[in-house]
């Protein structure tokens, strides 16, 4: 299995193979994620070394009451929209809804498409709220 990925840091229009399935892809970007980051903050602690810092450094804020009930339901409802994923994916998978429910499969694409979105959504934000300090 493989991913086709519009990767943006390639460059614009640029479409990347990926050997292996989309959690791999997903576990892959991210490593690639965070060298890129520790890269860019060796680069700019460098460059901040050679000027004075004037700025104070912005205080941490902490989590909301709302934010720490959302991470606390955020694994639950990661987990209902991987289901869904997984749902649509069988529906897709399974032959005869081509030959007898064809007119149905671009929906299910297109819904399928919004569910991996929304999935992608969901660890974004879990990753925002628990790198917050509660």
């Amino acid at each position: 299995t493989g991913i086709l990925a519009f990767e943006p840091d390639v460059g614009p229009g640029r479409v990347v193979f990926h050997e292996g399935n989309y959690s791999a892809y997903l576990a892959r970007r991210k490593h690639e994620g965070r060298e890129r980051d520790a890269a860019a903050a060796a680069a700019s602690a460098g460059a901040t070394a050679a000027t004075p810092a004037r700025v104070k450094a912005p205080v941490a804020r902490k989590l909301s009451f709302k934010e720490r009930q959302e991470l606390e339901a955020m694994e639950a409802t990661i987990h209902a929209a991987e289901a869904k994923v997984t749902e649509l994916e069988a529906s897709l998978a399974d032959p005869t809804i081509y030959s007898k429910r064809a007119s149905e499969v671009p929906m299910l694409v297109a819904a399928l498409d919004t569910a991996r979105g929304e999935v992608d959504r969901l660890y974004a934000r879990w990753q925002e709220l628990d790198a917050l300090p509660r």
